[in-house]
């Protein structure tokens, strides 16, 4: 009798198996398991407000590049190095191009890119000064230790009437891209922004350079029109993640309440053309400066604007990206998918919180080949401290299943720090990636309040748990009353005294 059960069970499952399972729904919302989550980096450590958090997940390192820090940490947490952002980036312009950072380096950026099996990284220095330049690392392998990197510095604007901030990053097939948010050293200078665009291969070659970089950036006062109104403000440009489109990158932007621009840099490799006025509309979200509250009653935190502050990315042709906006005074996180080459949205969607108290702010996000994404962020409300966050999705090709928001860690006290112009600043970004040697692994660094007035990095492993399809449950309960309408089934026809 017990063979005749285990075959009808051997039976189901492989009828299950077999099944394909149907879109539209899942069989149970997706979930992570925290792996290694270990503090990062400090407010003492880097003496900057805000930190600007970003950090990137190699083979075998996670690296941390925040405002006043450069960290390396292996995947158990364990620091391999640390060192002053200004000696990172100077430590790499000598053994590259040369030169030194200008005043203070800031608003740092850092990639893997699997491809190519390097590491890219950008940052700005010379804060509102003539002499503001762009700077450019590569690794010259996939080893992120600081003494195997390569920088140049790149004059941001050479008629000397801009400078740069808040630089952004991308990677495709064919080029590195930067895009910088240029505002007027004098008064009378209007804001534009400015893209760099590098060959990949120049900077991943057997002596890395910015040879055959192009430069699109406006060099008069008042130019019009502007750079920005075609292509938007804070440009992000995208990484490839699955490097479907070698020949054209992708840059997004939030261009307004009503619409997202997207701007494209194609044609030959050394001269590429830079082609905006792509516009695609979405639903109407309030794009004002948002003020979180927080537990202890202190100074409401600065919980940034609507624009892309971390990487969109690119997934077998789609774009997609996240960003905060004002529903009805509290701020919430919008998950977009575009289909890169038609312009299309097919998806839009705000990201649900089992806590509806919770403000989420500073989101990323990231989306493997299977569907399988993450975003993460900061949260807080009257009853809680900043703290580290992130929730799972899953994208069936029309929408996305979400879980229930998890805690990463844990804010500890009010955080209550005033720049000159009153903002409890924040942020300004987070950063989180799939992991290079395992695509149901994602890695998130995110920022909390640690102690009075302390902010702290926190580096977290989302391991996703796989969830079965409807199909195959149905299946497999089916597979087992089976089972078991057979076995009664024989038990009545059994002669007494019989051992089955």
């Amino acid at each position: 009798m017990r063979r005749t059960i285990h075959h009808a069970l051997a039976m189901a499952l492989l009828a299950c198996a077999a099944s394909t399972p149907r879109a539209g729904a899942l069989a149970q919302a997706p979930s992570f398991t925290l792996g290694a989550n270990f503090n990062g980096s400090s407010i003492n450590q880097s003496g900057f407000i805000p930190p600007d958090t970003m950090g990137a997940i190699g083979p075998n390192d996670y690296v941390e590049l925040i405002n006043g820090r450069f960290a390396r940490y292996g995947k158990t947490g364990v620091q391999q190095e640390a060192r002053s952002l200004d000696s990172f980036w100077n430590t790499a312009l000598a053994a590259g191009g040369g030169g030194t950072v200008q005043s203070f380096s800031f608003d740092p950026r850092v990639m893997y890119d699997r491809h190519s099996g390097r590491w890219f990284a950008t940052a700005v220095d010379s804060l509102r000064s003539a002499t503001s330049g762009i700077l450019v690392g590569v690794t010259t392998g996939s080893d992120p230790s600081a003494g195997n990197w390569r920088a140049f510095r790149f004059d941001a604007d050479p008629t000397n009437l801009r400078w740069a901030d808040y630089p952004t990053m991308g990677i495709n097939g064919n080029w590195v891209t930067i895009s910088s948010n240029m505002f007027g050293v004098a008064g009378t200078t209007s804001t534009s922004i400015s893209v760099l665009t590098i060959p990949k291969a120049s900077l991943t070659g057997g002596t890395p350079s910015l040879t055959g970089n192009a430069y699109f950036a406006d060099t008069t006062a008042n130019p019009s029109p502007r750079l920005v109104d075609s292509n938007g403000f804070t440009l992000h440009p995208v990484y490839d993640y699955s490097n479907s489109s070698p020949t054209v990158a992708y840059l997004a932007s939030r261009f307004n309440s009503s619409f997202l621009q997207v701007s494209t840099i194609s044609g030959s490799v050394a001269a590429p053309t830079l082609t905006g006025n792509r516009f695609v509309q979405t639903q109407t979200r309030s794009m004002g400066d948002i003020n979180a509250p927080q537990l202890g009653g202190n100074d409401t935190i600065d919980a940034g604007d609507s624009r892309f502050s971390a990487s969109p990315g690119l997934v077998n042709g789609k774009i997609w990206g996240a960003h905060s906006f004002d529903d009805g005074g509290k701020s919430r996180t919008v998950v977009y998918r575009l289909d890169a080459t038609t312009n299309t949205l097919e998806f839009e969607g705000t990201v649900p919180l089992a806590n509806a108290a919770l403000w989420a702010y500073y989101p990323s996000i990231a989306v493997n080949e299977s569907g399988a994404l993450a975003v993460g962020f900061s949260g807080s409300d009257d009853a809680t401290y900043v703290s580290s966050y992130a929730i799972a999705g899953q994208f069936d090709g029309t929408t996305v299943t979400w879980g229930t928001e998890q805690l990463l860690h844990a804010g500890g006290a009010n955080y209550s720090r005033l720049d000159g112009a009153g903002r409890n600043r924040w942020g300004d970004y987070s950063a989180l990636q799939v992991d290079p040697s395992d695509p149901t692994r994602f890695w998130t660094i995110q920022e909390f309040a640690s102690a009075t007035n302390q902010w702290q990095m926190r580096v977290t492993e989302l391991q996703f748990n796989p969830v079965p399809a409807p199909s195959t449950i149905v299946l497999l309960a089916g597979g087992v009353a089976a089972a078991a309408w057979m076995h009664r089934r024989r038990r009545r026809r059994a002669p007494r005294g019989d051992p089955g």
